[in-house]
């Protein structure tokens, strides 16, 4: 029931990028994610994007011995459960931000399923998520009327990444809990 323009979710990524800095979030630094799916979920990543930050997406609802675990490994330097876990930016605070990444910096730490083992975090460059849009875009098309659902968690890259090559296109996405019926 909400919406955010493009222009919008600038804005408010450049004010979420500066409360994280507040909070010591800077360029290389891990960030662990652990918001439910929505508005404030996005604006983040695209925050911690602007700052060169690594993302790493966790499930909220995963039991809290598997997240620990998950933690430990990674070592973040900042964890956000809550908006409110950030401070307000202390005024005139400009933390270096930019648009423009190496394809090779890492953007994200994605777990794996832990099927053969317990979950490993595997790092996802920027260049990975652009020749994923490009991909799809190829393989889909991408049409200026489009909009793409995302009823995929977050912290997996299928959410992830619609959320990320939407962004680039400027397509608009339907952040949704999976429903069968409705996704029909």
């Amino acid at each position: 029931g909400v919406q955010m323009t493009y222009a919008e979710l600038e804005r408010e990524a450049t004010a979420t990028a500066r409360r994280l800095a507040a909070r010591g979030a800077r360029r290389g630094a891990t960030v662990a994610v652990m918001l439910p799916a929505g508005l404030e979920y996005v604006v983040l990543l695209h925050a911690l994007t602007k700052l060169g930050a690594v993302a790493v997406p966790l499930d909220p609802a995963a039991p809290s011995v598997e997240t620990d675990r998950m933690l430990e490994a990674v070592a973040p330097r900042l964890v956000v459960r809550s908006m409110a876990d950030l401070p307000e930016a202390p005024k005139g605070a400009q933390p270096p931000m930019g648009d423009a990444f190496e394809t090779e910096s890492v953007q994200c730490l994605i777990h794996t399923s832990g099927t053969a083992g317990k979950p490993s975090a595997v790092e996802l460059t920027y260049g990975n998520h652009l020749w994923s849009a490009i991909g799809a875009g190829v393989r889909i098309g991408v049409a200026p009327t489009a909009r793409w659902l995302c009823c995929m968690p977050l912290h997996h890259i299928g959410g992830l990444s619609i959320v990320l090559r939407s962004a680039l296109y400027r397509i608009p996405i339907v952040l949704s809990p999976f429903d069968p019926a409705g996704v029909a």
